[in-house]
């Protein structure tokens, strides 16, 4: 199992009217948190903690999606979960993200879509949590 353990701080700091977003990591999982937080609006982003660990890890669920057909994969799957402040994202949903560059008729219709809506789905459980 290999588990890279990717660390984004995100710290807010409000100027005039818009909010700036710091974090730091590495790899294609930086990438995909940098775009999905670009789209994500001044407000949501002003109500995430300062803090957030945000892992690439196997899960469970991993085992039950050996397809790279996005559509074959059941809805039932766990490709992200958070606890309190710390977010873990599928490692194999993050391989699939950077390597499978297919469009499917189905779901968020790329891999790509799928993983930047997954950390916006875990960065609200971490916005719960604060």
């Amino acid at each position: 199992m290999m588990k890279l353990l990717l660390i984004a701080t995100l710290m807010l700091t409000v100027a005039a009217e818009a909010a700036v977003l710091d974090y730091r990591s590495s790899g294609y999982l930086s990438r995909a948190i940098n775009e999905a937080l670009s789209v994500l609006p001044h407000q949501y982003l002003n109500s995430i903690p300062d803090v957030v660990k945000i892992d690439e890890v196997s899960l469970k669920s991993d085992e039950l999606f050996q397809s790279e057909d996005l559509c074959k994969i059941d809805e039932g799957v766990q490709f992200g979960m958070t606890k309190k402040f710390h977010i873990s994202i599928s490692s194999k949903l993050v391989h699939l993200a950077e390597k499978n560059t297919n469009v499917f008729k189905c779901g968020h219709k790329t891999f790509r879509k799928l993983l930047k809506a997954v950390i916006v789905h875990e960065l609200t459980h971490v916005k719960d949590n604060k």
